[in-house]
């Protein structure tokens, strides 16, 4: 089991060994087991644009590890108020703020063949993606509309960006010079503002939406 505690410019990964976890062969554990936190943890350090500021976590999501992608994680970037105030010479509002902000993308996966043999076998960031805008909110719900399969190899969000609102899929496991990112082209009827349910499925290539007024639409991507 692997620990994720993500701040505004680093990043800690923490290793729970598989001695305090119940398995196959290990079915009789301690009721109480201490953790040693610093003993066990791995630090990366994220150096943002200049200019730019990561504001906060959007969230960190677990996928099955056998797949090789664990977990992905988002975090909301940022300009820094200092930069926003001298560029607009006005209060920074939300449109302002939603225009200047990206979404930045992390896939967790094996560390490198030279971290192995040097015996780190922590989660490292594999992919990292920025796209433009923040993520739009469900109707009628506090919470936002991001997914990722049990594969954790893609995540599906839905994204406002300059007053435009646009369902993307984003690809950790494409090939070197490959486009990570595609924006998704939906049928007139289905309205984006509606959406208040994701699903995912990336074994069949199948998107499926739920809209608040009860609709559901199946929409093959590959």
């Amino acid at each position: 089991m692997f620990i994720l505690i993500e701040a505004r410019t680093t990043s800690s990964v923490i290793k729970c060994p598989k001695d305090y976890l119940p398995h196959d062969n290990n079915p009789e554990i301690p009721a109480n087991s201490t953790l040693n936190c610093k003993d066990g943890s791995s630090l990366h350090k994220w150096q943002p644009d200049p200019g730019y500021e990561f504001r906060f976590s959007e969230g960190a999501l677990s996928a099955d590890q056998q797949y090789g992608v664990p977990a992905v994680s988002l975090h909301r970037i940022s300009m820094a108020r200092e930069s926003i105030m001298h560029d607009t010479d006005s209060d920074m509002d939300s449109d302002i703020e939603e225009d200047i902000s990206s979404m930045q993308i992390r896939f967790w996966g094996k560390p490198s063949r030279l971290d192995l043999r040097a015996g780190f076998h922590y989660l490292a960031p594999k992919r990292v993606v920025n796209i433009p805008g923040c993520l739009q909110d469900s109707p009628g719900s506090a919470w936002q509309l991001m997914l990722i399969p049990h594969s954790g190899r893609k995540v599906m969000i839905v994204m406002r960006s300059m007053s435009n609102i646009n369902l993307i899929l984003v690809h950790g496991d494409c090939e070197p010079g490959e486009e990570p990112v595609n924006t998704m082209v939906l049928p007139d009827l289905i309205d984006l503002r509606d959406v208040y349910g994701l699903s995912l499925d990336d074994h069949r290539g199948v998107i499926t939406l739920l809209s608040a007024n009860g609709c559901l639409f199946a929409i093959p991507y590959a």
